[in-house]
């Protein structure tokens, strides 16, 4: 879910994982999304160290790239090629990284949701897996809802 301050085109938008509790948001209107926290919610605290996870992975994917764009102005293929080699395998590890989480943490409703969000670069075969494995009640959850309905 999304808390968004003004329009909904707006930037200050502050992204977080609902569930069944009170959860208590707290931020100032300068530094919307900078300042914003939400508290009493585990399920957004195991959100934002997934995330954090991926993130490391989508930093050094973009600093090869940058990398990468240097060397093709420069016209090494081999070195370009050799980077190129280097982020698909880093971002195979990334989609290992989501499947182990997803399988790992099977009572989760991340699982569902981060499986459903990489769906186009996990292999149908693995969220087949992912979702066989789930818990009945994250299979009934929205994002088990929407993984179900992609096979």
């Amino acid at each position: 879910m999304s808390i968004i301050l003004g329009d909904k085109n707006s930037e200050n938008k502050f992204d977080f994982i609902s569930e069944p509790t009170s959860i208590l948001f707290t931020s100032s209107k300068d530094k919307f999304v900078f300042n914003g926290k939400i508290q009493s919610s585990k399920l957004y605290s195991d959100y934002k160290n997934l995330k954090n996870q991926i993130n490391r992975f989508e930093e050094k994917d973009l600093e090869m790239l940058a990398e990468q764009i240097e060397i093709s102005v420069k016209g090494d293929q081999n070195k370009y090629d050799s980077i190129n080699d280097q982020r698909l395998k880093l971002n195979q590890k990334k989609i290992l990284f989501i499947v182990n989480y997803a399988i790992s943490n099977a009572s989760n409703p991340l699982s569902a949701y981060i499986s459903y969000k990489y769906r186009e670069n996990i292999n149908k075969k693995y969220l087949v897996k992912i979702y066989k494995n789930l818990s009945d009640e994250v299979k009934d959850s929205f994002y088990g809802g929407k993984l179900s309905s992609i096979f």
